[in-house]
């Protein structure tokens, strides 16, 4: 899948409404970054491989969920010292 031209529209237009949610993935099926509109506040986790590499965090704003999906589709990993994690367990 090819990168869109512009995360924070695409994030944007996704995460309208209560529900909606946004998964990308950049190599296995274990490695992912996601982001849910959760009663209109943004929660944005991370899995960087095991299970016990599953994180979230919460009250982000779709700045800060588009320039998070679009570093972790490009291989990088800034955007993870900008937030406060919790470790999930699923």
């Amino acid at each position: 899948m090819a990168e869109p031209a512009s995360w924070l529209a695409l994030v944007y237009s996704t995460l309208r409404k209560p529900g909606d949610f946004l998964v990308v993935s950049s190599g296995p099926p274990d490695m992912y970054a996601q982001a849910l509109n959760h009663d209109g506040r943004f929660v944005l986790e991370y899995r960087d491989g095991s299970p016990d590499r599953h994180f979230r965090t919460d009250d982000v704003s779709l700045a800060s969920v588009a320039d998070a999906l679009s570093q972790w589709m490009s291989g990088g990993r800034d955007f993870i010292k900008d937030h406060k994690w919790r470790p999930l367990s699923i």
